[in-house]
């Protein structure tokens, strides 16, 4: 039903044993620009979700302060700034590297609940995202083409917002970075949005 081209996805992922050298590497880049090029549009649409789930690496543990994260952002609701400088709000201080990676909303076929999104995280190997994860993304991504919203669904330490259990979701608009909260018991509209998760290192 939903994520119908996951096996058909594994041509496009590398794993760190496959890396070899140099010209090895280089000939890996110039086939899969040859399969792009030459693939057709079921490949180059494989590939562009293949590469909008690659790893952005966080550092947590890095000093920065709540406050010095939250300049970052042009705007931030006052439900999210509520819940990043509670006392709740867990904030790491061991130094700590950590790979987030991301679904698109666009592999289910349907619009899916927080529930289904966690399951899915669970099926695939993956963690979910702390409300740190989102501040400190939000702060250092760099701009890319894809604006959608970035969701952090996690049910381990839920700030409870106005509405409900909420979730913190980072956003870019036109005047920048923006954070706000979504309600967990909200369902996703699945062009909308991506999902983080944190990926396991080995």
């Amino acid at each position: 039903m939903m994520f119908e081209q996951r096996n058909q996805q594994k041509d496009l992922t590398m794993s760190d044993n496959m890396l070899g050298s140099l010209g090895e590497d280089l000939g890996l880049v110039l086939d899969f620009v040859t399969r792009l090029r030459h693939g057709g549009n079921d490949f180059r649409e494989r590939a562009k979700k293949f590469l909008r789930s690659t790893l952005f690496t966080l550092a947590l543990g890095d000093g920065q302060s709540k406050e010095h994260l939250l300049a970052a952002f042009s705007w931030v609701g006052n439900v999210a700034r509520a819940f990043v400088m509670s006392e709740q709000f867990r904030f790491a201080t061991a130094r700590e590297d950590v790979d987030l990676e991301f679904i698109d909303g666009t592999n289910f076929d349907h619009d899916p609940s927080s529930d289904e999104v966690l399951e899915e995280l669970k099926k695939r190997g993956l963690e979910e995202p702390t409300g740190e994860d989102a501040l400190r993304y939000g702060a250092t991504c760099p701009e890319g083409k894809d604006k959608r919203a970035v969701v952090f669904l996690h049910k381990k330490n839920l700030w409870r917002g106005p509405g409900g259990l909420s979730v913190l979701v980072f956003e870019w608009d036109g005047s920048g970075r923006r954070l706000d909260y979504y309600l967990f018991a909200d369902a996703w509209y699945r062009r909308n949005y991506r999902f983080a998760a944190r990926r396991l290192r080995k």
